[in-house]
């Protein structure tokens, strides 16, 4: 017969639940220790970027400054030299432009006003007669580059008043023509012509002037 007295709950269980206690606090250790390593590979990582970045930043800038560098001492060449290059190039495309219209010119006629688009070529000349006006057209219909040749005006009613001081004699007859030009199967611009937001619409210079008007007379 056991006379002890009965051993209360709490000291019944107090180890158990000290070994449970610490086994969930070495668990809960683990979990930290784990968040902590990864979010410390986490911020390792994030940290290399930023450095790549600052790195790439760095020849970023010293590249900027070095074009600034280039640019502030050759840019107003380089500005000049495309400059030049492109008005020699519209110089270029107007003169073939013009050719078009002065090759079949007769002896005696002016061209005195002209004016080029993408695929159309407008002018002003005078002639002695109008056979010669007539033959003229049928010459440019001939011509290669051109598609078709139209006379829009015959008479002294077809230029204005400053046009028509610009004429060689006053017994001539002025006509108002334009030429659709041959631009390729696809029907593009040519790359021979300007276009006709950069088209001088004054008179074009020949070949002995600067500046005015031209005056070739040819067959």
């Amino acid at each position: 017969m056991n006379l002890m007295p009965p051993i209360p709950p709490g000291r019944r269980y107090f180890r158990v639940g000290l070994v449970v206690i610490i086994l969930w606090l070495l668990n809960l250790a683990l979990v930290a220790g784990w968040v902590w390593n990864e979010q410390e590979d986490v911020n390792a990582r994030m940290d290399k970027k930023v450095e790549q970045g600052h790195v790439k930043q760095a020849e970023v800038r010293k590249r900027v400054h070095e074009y600034q560098l280039f640019m502030k001492e050759y840019g107003p060449t380089l500005q000049y030299r495309d400059s030049v290059e492109k008005l020699d190039e519209a110089s270029m495309m107007w003169s073939d432009s013009i050719a078009i219209l002065t090759d079949h010119l007769p002896g005696g006629s002016q061209l005195f006003q002209a004016k080029a688009g993408q695929k159309q070529l407008d002018g002003w000349a005078d002639f002695s007669t109008r056979e010669n006006a007539v033959q003229y057209l049928d010459e440019l219909k001939k011509d290669s580059r051109v598609k078709e040749a139209y006379l829009d005006c015959l008479g002294s009613h077809c230029a204005d008043k400053d046009l028509l001081s610009l004429k060689k004699s006053k017994g001539a007859q002025v006509a108002h023509f334009h030429v659709i030009l041959h631009v390729g199967e696809e029907d593009e611009a040519p790359a021979n012509l300007p276009s006709s937001d950069q088209t001088p619409t004054t008179p074009p210079p020949s070949s002995k002037e600067e500046t005015g008007q031209i005056n070739k007379g040819g067959g």
